[in-house]
């Protein structure tokens, strides 16, 4: 009787420790596949805050002027100062011509006026022709066609390259602006750039 009983109880022991075995083994499993999927959730390395989409940003002017008296020491003379001032508009638009328009279209909000817009350049080409759009609901257009230069610029090795552009030269027919003029040649990553003045017409 006294051997039963010390046999049951190895048996016991022996079942108790299969099982502490069995939740040890899951216990392993489940925090295998957690560590996973929260290692697929993290990003390979730290996310890139530069900007690496390049445009060329134009604004739309007006061009004004006004006279002052200007003294000097010998004498007194009206003088004449030029001045562009800035034009809000409403639903502009800038469609590529020559090309895939579905990148390269950008359409001003509805809503909130706008005078700069920026628009992306092909650096595959070293031209590109747009038709602007003062309004969206209207007929008239113009076509303004940059003429650029590309250069790869490395950012950073979270960023990796992008395209910077040298601005050649334009051309813009009359529809709707008087004409247009290169501020900044240099289409790099600086967001405050005026690239181009566009000057509607008075």
């Amino acid at each position: 009787m006294r051997l039963k009983k010390i046999l049951e109880c190895c048996n016991t022991n022996r079942g108790k420790q299969t099982m502490n075995k069995d939740f040890r083994l899951v216990v392993i499993i489940l925090f295998a596949f957690i560590s996973i999927g929260i290692y697929s959730c993290e990003t390979d390395g730290p996310e890139c805050y530069e900007p690496v989409n390049i445009t060329l940003k134009s604004a739309f002017v007006r061009r004004d002027s006004f006279s002052t008296t200007v003294g000097t020491d010998t004498s007194i003379r009206d003088t004449t100062y030029i001045v562009a001032e800035d034009s809000f508009l409403l639903s502009p638009r800038f469609t590529a011509l020559d090309i895939e328009p579905l990148f390269y279209q950008v359409t001003g909000a509805s809503t909130n006026a706008t005078n700069i817009m920026g628009v992306a350049l092909d650096p595959a080409r070293d031209s590109m022709r747009f038709s602007i759009k003062t309004d969206t609901a209207s007929n008239l257009a113009d076509t303004v066609t940059f003429f650029y230069t590309t250069s790869l610029f490395f950012i950073s090795n979270n960023c990796g390259y992008t395209n910077y552009f040298n601005l050649d030269s334009l051309r813009i027919t009359k529809n709707v602006f008087d004409s247009a003029q290169i501020s900044v040649r240099s289409v790099t990553k600086d967001g405050s750039a005026r690239n181009i003045l566009l000057f509607l017409q008075r």
